[in-house]
């Protein structure tokens, strides 16, 4: 088949593109390097920059993917990582360009939505609350506009199929009429880049967490119990706290560590977890039954540690496993283990792969996954 790959968020399609063309297909990936440099395209889209605005900006912008249009013609399958990768003045037209001119569209709901952001009002707890305060400083979610749900509807709309990663967007797509095009894939990793590393022998626990997204990814909760640990044990652990990194620099930066840090406010992990994960590091992050239930994972086979939103919960898991300091390095292959069986990129890609086979025979949209 020949596939195209359009938009990124945090690697995963550039975790996918190599185990698609391992299968014999042909692949080509479209985003913009500006959202990782480090990350392979094809396509390099024009976006513009955090926090830049202004005409020439977003004219920049839009004639950058009206340029590369005839470049995304004539594909079996074209996926969209998220519903909103072309500019807001030309989604439209861009999105039904896409749907005339291809034969299969599938849209990937991977990231917040405005039902999403519906739907997570009934779960026991979501990072909507922080975010608003710390991230997006509004009283009203960006996702509550009516302009906003259209634009992403339309998406689904043309879509042959809607693939979610994650438990939550699944539930956020469940109830609408989208449902019966919905397919569940878990993300993807190259384990065949991304191999288990040992943990750094003796010495301090080194705990690492990466603060971006302050409010969605769950500091407010996560910072103070880092404060208590470092209390508590002294030079017996070594908190590290850093903003984002280089991809490369970040990947190795992953071997000097003990234990990882991902998100305290979300259901599921992110792509953050998963290669610490993949490298044999210790990984707090989501895993609740439902998430675990998702990717079909079996209790003895998970290995990440579940926190919440609260300080106390996740002070309390820190504490045991510096306590069990002599396990980590059992508990880091288990996780490499866990990514190897469930999240390993060739797994995934062959599940993608029956998805698309499945709409190019006109079998139902998410029957393959």
């Amino acid at each position: 088949m020949k596939i195209l790959l359009l938009g990124e968020l945090s690697g995963v399609h550039q975790e996918l593109s190599p185990a698609l063309r391992r299968l014999g297909h042909e692949v080509v990936v479209g985003h913009s390097r500006l959202a990782n440099p480090g990350f392979e395209s094809d396509i390099p889209f024009y976006r513009a920059p955090k926090g830049a605005s202004g005409a020439r900006v977003w004219m920049r912008d839009i004639v950058s993917q009206l340029a590369n249009a005839p470049k995304l013609t004539g594909y079996d399958v074209v996926q969209l990582l998220t519903p909103k990768f072309f500019n807001w003045k030309i989604h439209g037209p861009m999105l039904r360009y896409l749907k005339r001119h291809n034969r299969r569209l599938v849209v990937i709901n991977t990231a917040c939505t405005s039902d999403y952001h519906r739907r997570v009002a009934e779960l026991a707890y979501r990072p909507c609350k922080e975010c608003l305060e710390f991230d997006l400083k509004s009283e009203r979610c960006i996702y509550d506009r009516p302009d906003e749900q259209r634009a992403e509807h339309l998406a689904f709309d043309l879509a042959d199929a809607v693939v979610a990663t994650h438990y939550e967007y699944h539930h956020a797509l469940a109830d609408t009429r989208f449902a019966p095009k919905l397919a569940g894939i878990p993300l993807p990793i190259d384990t065949r880049r991304h191999r288990p590393a040992p943990m750094p022998a003796g010495g301090r626990v080194r705990i690492w967490y990466g603060e971006t997204r302050y409010g969605f990814k769950g500091s407010p909760f996560i910072l103070p119990a880092l404060d208590r640990i470092a209390a508590r044990y002294g030079d017996e652990v070594e908190i590290v706290r850093t903003g984002r990194l280089a991809f490369d620099d970040y990947l190795d930066f992953l071997e000097t560590l003990h234990i990882v840090i991902d998100q305290a406010s979300s259901f599921g992990m992110g792509m953050n977890a998963l290669y610490a994960l993949a490298r044999g590091r210790v990984t707090l992050t989501g895993a609740e039954p439902e998430t675990l239930a998702f990717v079909g994972v079996g209790a003895s086979d998970n290995p990440m540690v579940n926190i919440r939103p609260d300080a106390d919960q996740i002070f309390a898991a820190l504490a045991e496993l510096v306590e069990r300091k002599a396990e980590l390095p059992a508990i880091g292959r288990r996780s490499a283990d866990y990514v190897a069986k469930y999240h390993s990129a060739d797994v995934i890609a062959r599940k993608y792969e029956r998805l698309y086979e499945g709409l190019l025979s006109g079998r139902a949209e998410g029957e393959a996954a």
